[in-house]
């Protein structure tokens, strides 16, 4: 009993893909969302609150396909998303929820423009992933500008890493200096024993 327990662990530690629970779209989403499973990340500095959503490649296809689900394309898509990290950043003001962060800290329409212009063209180097103790910088960046229809400001990010170090990596590391705010480096750690659970995400 005591052999076939340990043969059981050693595979789970040598596979733990393999040992993750199947799950339909809609528990997939509600787990990579759950700050209790290590996927998103949040920070609070004064006023101003941050959030981080680790993007694994099932969350992505999902997103992308919306309800027009189909398995081959997945199957493409999860093989382009091989080595890629993506993360969304929000950042929102606690207590003023009308305008968003860009908007709040604006004086008038010069003041505006040039920060949202900085945070179109320039906001992208104040980004780094730490793969332990590896540095890289963005590939793919993106300011979803929702021209203030919405009380945050959001960022994309994407890191392309060599190989399988996105796996085999103990901590993923996101540094953002957030310069427009002015409140420093940030980091959030995302740790590979929590992304190794991700749950296998199946179709009906």
């Amino acid at each position: 009993m005591a052999i076939k327990v340990f043969i059981s662990v050693l595979v789970c530690g040598v596979g733990l893909q393999s040992c993750s629970r199947s799950v339909g779209k809609d528990e997939y989403v509600k787990y990579v969302e759950d700050k209790n499973n290590g996927f998103t990340k949040e920070h609070k500095i004064e006023h101003w609150h941050y959030r981080v959503q680790f993007k694994p490649a099932s969350y992505i296809y999902l997103h992308e396909a919306r309800n027009a689900l189909n398995k081959e394309q997945y199957i493409t898509r999860k093989s382009q998303l091989e080595g890629w990290c993506f993360f969304n950043i929000y950042v929102r003001h606690d207590s003023l929820k009308q305008y968003a962060p860009v908007r709040l800290i604006s004086s008038d329409i010069q003041s505006y423009n040039d920060n949202l212009s900085y945070y179109l063209t320039q906001n992208k180097h104040n980004f780094i992933l730490f793969a332990d103790t590896i540095a890289y910088y963005p590939t793919v960046y993106n300011y979803e500008n929702d021209y203030n229809l919405s009380p945050e400001d959001v960022f994309v990010v994407g890191f392309q890493l060599p190989g399988k170090l996105k796996n085999e990596c103990e901590n993923l590391i996101l540094q953002y200096d957030d310069e427009l705010l002015r409140n420093g480096i940030i980091r959030f750690v995302f740790k590979q024993k929590d992304l190794q659970k991700e749950p296998v995400l199946t179709f009906n």
